[in-house]
């Protein structure tokens, strides 16, 4: 009987578990050319934090993210930036970009660093991977915290042991395994795909001093 008490106990929580509620955000650069309309159903459908593309590579900074930090700023939402790493190019150029790109922004969120296929140039891997180690420590040594590494299944199995400190954000194309504290989807909404997030718990991902 008491093993059968004790089975029933793992089950609920089990289930209590898988059916904790998950903090709806949603990621976005100039591609995405929101509307109004757009930021409305974002409101009605109660997404409660953003990451925006502030910069890539050594000099690129996203034109559209003051617009769209201003916007998510008057819908209370917990905003965060994220940089496009370049394989090919110095640690110590994307950090200073990234910087410059959000020195005007009050962002409530860890920083990202957006790890994916085609930021790699022709670099052999050992030397990517060293660059993005260099990366992910200036953001320490300079803005205190490790950043969110997103990323696909693949590379998380291979960075997850080098990089201990950081949490990791699954890209949509990977199967949704609960790993990582954010798991990416993409729906369409007014005839344009935007990419929709699920955090696991959003007190982990925020920024404080």
């Amino acid at each position: 009987m008491k093993k059968i008490i004790r089975l029933l106990l793992c089950c609920l929580l089990f289930i209590s578990c898988s059916s904790k509620p998950k903090t709806l955000g949603i990621d976005v650069s100039h591609h995405n050319k929101l509307t109004n309309c757009d930021w409305q159903y974002f409101k009605n459908s109660n997404v409660k934090f953003i990451f925006i593309k502030a910069s890539e590579g050594a000099s690129y900074k996203d034109p559209l993210r003051y617009k769209y930090f201003n916007k998510a700023y008057s819908y209370n939402m917990y905003i965060g930036a994220y940089h496009f790493f370049r394989g090919d190019v110095p640690a110590e150029d994307q950090y200073r970009n990234y910087d410059k790109a959000t020195e005007d922004m009050s962002l409530s969120l860890l920083p990202c660093i957006d790890y994916e296929k085609d930021g790699f140039g022709k670099e052999s891997e050992v030397s990517r991977i060293q660059n993005l180690i260099k990366l992910n420590e200036l953001f320490n040594s300079k803005a205190g915290v490790y950043p969110i590494i997103y990323c696909n299944l693949i590379e998380y199995s291979k960075l997850k042991i080098i990089l201990p400190h950081n949490k990791f954000w699954i890209e949509a194309k990977s199967p949704n395994l609960s790993i990582g504290v954010i798991k990416q989807t993409i729906k369409k909404i007014n005839n344009k795909e935007i990419d929709f997030n699920y955090c696991d718990d959003i007190n982990s991902i925020i920024f404080s001093d």
